[in-house]
């Protein structure tokens, strides 16, 4: 017995001994993970408007639901719907305004990351008027595509605006351009009317002829600008006999019409494509005017204008300081660009609080992402979900120091690794304003935004904001209303608002109405709600038109009031057309080895599913190495091992 117990309590004191040395123990397991097919079902408002829309919302509807339980439970089934936004379901209602496939290829990315994604089906008629074109897109899932084709190739008789535009803003007592394209099918021979009208009276008309039975015709109206505020221009086509829709023979566009512009100055020792992109951004609000100029070419003052850009000012050798001096000394709102040209030790000595430590021409390279807490004006949401999928930039080497007022927009990512240095920030007083970007090399973000969204949108309304608000002249006013120019049908409509007392407080408790009116004199009131930070107002999905709001507000015994207008524009591109692409859901299958179907074919494609050898389990071994001591069942050993010398003792009553 002796040796029994001798033993267990060898085994026992070894196994703690071992334990010192730190062993290391070499596990290896097996995991397998089923397949995944995503069922993606276009949920716009196109879907709806063919002859078949009826089979579409209801029997089709019911069969796309069921099929997706027919592949078994070895394979997990993700539904999705797309249109203006994602959503994982099959309960679809056909009434979307928008179709954006990337925003779709983005959210199956998402989902599906490191994970077996086998095969991807998409029902949809091949039309989108957001994003990119998915052959492009779909082909880096690596997955095959399978696409069921709804609505109707068929072309029928038709008029309809396939696009009218004008720029937003407009000069007083300038003129611009209205363009209009019409889309004519099986139309040889027909005359039709386009008018533009005005307060609903008709200014100007153009006939046009069409010699053939699939034919555009651009049509380009030129209008004087004579009254301020937002204009409302209807563009109006004449209905043909037997016409297929007339809902498509209309639209509505809006122009804002001001007195002045902001004149913004670029000024670098030489050209860079970063000042073109620049230029363009802030050309397209146009309610810039901007000069760019060198250095050496630059021979006007720059008290004429509102704002600088100062491109990698300082150059090397200081030049360009004796401008930067003069705009401090001007307070002019200005934004410095960094970049390997920059002479960092004469942009110290500019007394801006930013110290750069660094060697001159050396230069690193830093992705963007968005800085937490920043809240000196709004981006757009996509702005946000997309600025991390950005290119690099350059930016010179060295550490950096900024003022105590500095506050970051994007911050700097060095491979995965996301910091606190800022990228591109603010800084400053209501005096001047400044910004500054830390690196060179945002002409390839212009690209990549574009090959993402197939719009330049985001850059130009991202560089325009940043403008806007180193422009901001100092606010007296001790109640504020904010609100956007422009929404569409399909967003929600909010302002917000801020009351302060004499001393520049932030009031929170006082009651703060608005009265909207709508463009037939038809007035609503509402509240605004009190918040930690101020007032807001949600006024829901308002119908298309211009508004105008009166908001009122009283204070210490002193009313306030603030007027202004905005306008609601529909969104009628689903309409345009009333033929499905049946090619472009052809030609996604046959680049991605998937197979097309049409809308009454949904068991042949589970069919083919069920036989595709790549719509199978993965079989995934991990290895694990780590401390023994980590390993849970030998605590187990070591307690059973004490516990049976104990009981041993005790049953023999002496040991």
């Amino acid at each position: 017995m002796r040796w029994a117990l001798g033993g267990l309590r060898f085994v026992t004191v070894a196994l703690l001994v071992l334990l010192l040395f730190k062993p290391l123990l070499d596990t290896t397991s097996q995991r397998i993970e089923k397949p995944i097919v995503v069922f993606a079902l276009d949920n716009s408002s196109s879907i709806r408007n063919t002859a078949d829309s009826n089979f579409y919302m209801n029997e089709f509807l019911n069969q796309w639901k069921q099929i997706q339980t027919q592949l078994g439970e070895d394979v997990e089934v993700i539904p999705m719907l797309f249109g203006e936004k994602i959503d994982l379901s099959s309960n679809a209602n056909f009434k979307d305004q928008e179709t954006n496939f990337s925003q779709l290829q983005r959210a199956i990315q998402s989902q599906t990351a490191g994970r077996n994604l086998t095969a991807v089906v998409l029902a949809s008629d091949g039309l989108y008027n957001k994003g990119s074109n998915p052959i492009y897109g779909f082909k880096g899932l690596l997955s095959p595509i399978f696409t069921v084709c709804l609505g109707d190739t068929t072309i029928q008789r038709d008029l309809s605006i396939s696009n009218a535009s004008a720029n937003k803003i407009a000069f007083l007592n300038n003129s611009f351009p209205i363009r209009v394209a019409v889309d004519g099918k099986k139309v040889a021979g027909e005359t039709a009317s386009v008018s533009l009208s005005h307060n609903g009276a008709v200014i100007q008309s153009q006939t046009i002829s069409f010699s053939s039975n699939r034919e555009f015709k651009n049509i380009e109206f030129n209008v004087d600008a004579n009254a301020p505020g937002i204009q409302t221009y209807t563009i109006s086509v004449s209905e043909l006999p037997n016409e297929y829709s007339v809902r498509n023979n209309s639209e509505t566009v809006y122009v804002e019409v001001i007195d002045g512009r902001q004149k913004i100055l670029i000024l670098a020792s030489s050209p860079h494509p970063d000042i073109a992109a620049l230029n363009e951004a802030l050309r397209s609000q146009k309610n810039y005017e901007v000069t760019v100029s060198t250095l050496d070419q630059f021979s006007g003052n720059l008290s004429d204008f509102d704002a600088l850009i100062a491109y990698q000012l300082p150059a090397m050798g200081g030049l360009g300081k004796a401008q930067l001096t003069q705009a401090s000394d001007l307070k002019i709102p200005t934004l410095f660009v960094l970049g390997g040209n920059t002479d960092l030790t004469q942009f110290n000595q500019l007394n801006t609080g930013i110290i750069y430590s660094g060697s001159n021409g050396k230069l690193t390279e830093a992705k963007a992402q968005m800085a937490a807490d920043f809240s000196l004006f709004t981006t757009q949401p996509k702005w946000s979900e997309l600025v991390s999928l950005l290119p690099p930039l350059a930016l010179p080497f060295g550490t950096l120091t900024t003022p105590a007022d500095f506050q970051p927009i994007l911050n700097q990512r060095i491979g995965s690794v996301q910091t606190t240095k800022p990228l591109i920030g603010f800084f400053g007083n209501t005096d001047r304003r400044m910004a500054v970007i830390f690196g060179e090399g945002i002409w390839r973000w212009r690209i990549a935004l574009y090959q993402l969204e197939e719009s330049h949108e985001l850059f130009h309304e991202f560089f325009a904001q940043t403008m806007q608000y180193i422009g901001i002249k100092e606010n007296k006013d001790k109640f504020r209303v904010h609100c956007k120019k422009s929404f569409a049908s399909n967003e929600y409509v909010q302002l917000d608002a801020e009351l302060y007392n004499n001393s520049f407080e932030p009031v929170l408790n006082e009651n703060v109405q608005l009265e909207l009116t709508n463009e037939k004199g038809e007035k609503q009131n509402h509240s605004f709600s009190g918040s930690s930070t101020g007032y807001h107002l949600n006024l829901g999905f308002l119908p298309p038109g211009p508004y105008t709001f009166v908001a009122t507000a009283n204070s210490g015994g002193e009313n306030f009031v603030k007027k202004g207008s905005f306008v609601v524009e529909k969104q009628s591109i689903e309409q345009s057309t009333s033929e499905a692409n049946f090619a472009l859901l052809q030609q996604l299958a046959q680049e991605t080895n998937g197979k097309r179907y049409n809308a009454k074919q949904l068991s042949d494609l589970i069919q083919e599913l069920k036989q595709r050898k790549e719509i199978t389990s993965k079989s995934y071994e991990e290895r694990k190495v780590r401390d023994l001591i980590e390993w849970n069942p030998l605590l187990f050993i070591l307690l059973a091992l004490l516990s049976l010398e104990w009981f041993i003792r005790k049953w023999n009553g002496g040991y």
